[in-house]
């Protein structure tokens, strides 16, 4: 598994700040983008406009956000069986998501992202991915890759800083 994800990274010419992550296929693909993350489980049928990919359920911590061209992160589906044909149609509509990735995919969610073909992964621990964060998605493979920003700690800033003022100075002692 690990493997697997450290070669992606390498044929892809990542950075060592991406966390690979490896899950189960629901429905191939590879999509790349922003993530819309949601703690809580989504429904389609009644929660998710077909028509404009906007989140219409009531209370969702989600509700109002637009769900096209991002990287749908949920636990999982919820609700009515027509929730697949919602999914199927926010593609043919052209505002569904490019990927969805969940901790588990139950049977409304998986027929939907198939129809649709929209990539789709599970098993994924969705802890530490949030809305934002750029997601690579290699579906077929399982993958799901969080580009994270490298970090620097205070120290790296304050040498750095050191190295200006005294780069600075130095010029400033040629040009006298």
């Amino acid at each position: 598994m690990k493997e697997r994800c450290r070669r992606a990274r390498s044929d892809r010419g990542q950075s060592p700040h991406t966390d690979c992550k490896r899950g189960r296929c629901i429905c191939p693909g590879k999509a790349e983008g922003e993530a819309l993350v949601s703690k809580e489980p989504l429904g389609f049928y009644g929660c998710v406009s077909a028509k404009t990919g906007v989140v219409i359920e009531k209370g969702h911590e989600l509700e109002g956000k637009c769900v096209k061209g991002k990287i749908l992160v949920f636990p999982c589906g919820k609700g009515s069986t027509v929730g697949s044909y919602v999914i199927y149609g926010l593609a043919k509509n052209k505002v569904a998501p490019k990927a969805i990735v969940n901790k588990e995919t139950e049977t409304i969610v998986a027929t939907g992202v198939i129809l649709a073909g929209i990539p789709c992964v599970d098993k994924i621990d969705l802890e530490g991915i949030k809305s934002g964060d750029k997601l690579k998605i290699d579906a077929e493979h399982g993958i799901v890759e969080l580009e994270q920003e490298p970090s620097v700690t205070k120290a790296e800033i304050s040498a750095q800083r050191a190295k200006d003022i005294a780069k600075a100075e130095n010029e400033k002692k040629k040009g006298n």
